[in-house]
């Protein structure tokens, strides 16, 4: 399975963008993608972990995946 990591770099800009958002169950990546300042891609060798085992379980992972969902999107209330 490939491992994905997360980093950013932000400019003075952006950053000012997202800390004017008042959200209170902040989604990050979906905040990141909503301001809209251009993305780049920088590439990186991953390193194995170190030690330890990842604490995200099944329900963690979906517990989060649900609140993307909600957080970043109006389709569910329109369900309702």
């Amino acid at each position: 399975m490939k491992r994905i990591r997360l980093g950013r770099m932000m400019s003075r800009p952006m950053v000012d963008a997202i800390l004017e958002i008042k959200e209170n169950n902040r989604y990050m990546k979906g905040i990141f993608s909503y301001v809209g300042f251009d993305t780049k891609w920088i590439g990186f060798h991953d390193e194995k972990r170190a030690g330890g085992q990842s604490k995200w379980n099944f329900v963690s992972l979906f517990t989060y995946a649900l609140q993307a969902i909600y957080s970043v999107s109006d389709a569910p209330f329109s369900y309702v």
